[in-house]
C-alpha cells in the first residue's frame, strides 16, 4: 500500500505563490486532444478526400516535417 507524502505548510504556500505567480500561457500553446481539434479538421479531411487522397496520404501530412539544410 502506498504511504501518503508529507509536505510541510511552508512548503504547501510555497507551491501556492509559485502556481499564483504563474503567467497566463499563450493560446497557441494550450494543449489540444485529438478529438476535439478532429472537431475541426473534420470538413478539412473530407475536402482533401475529394480531391483524390487517400487518408493514409492524409494522415501523412500530419507528422512533422523534418528540416534540411535548404530550408
Amino acid at each position: 500500500m502506498p504511504v501518503a507524502k508529507v509536505y510541510t505548510k511552508s512548503q504547501w504556500e510555497a507551491f501556492a505563490r509559485a502556481l499564483d505567480a504563474l503567467p497566463e500561457k499563450p493560446e497557441a500553446e494550450h494543449g489540444v486532444t485529438v478529438r476535439d481539434a478532429m472537431k475541426d479538421m473534420r470538413a478539412r479531411v473530407h475536402a482533401a478526400q475529394a480531391k483524390g487522397y487517400t487518408l493514409e496520404q492524409i494522415a501523412q501530412q500530419a507528422k512533422p516535417r523534418r528540416r534540411t539544410l535548404e530550408d
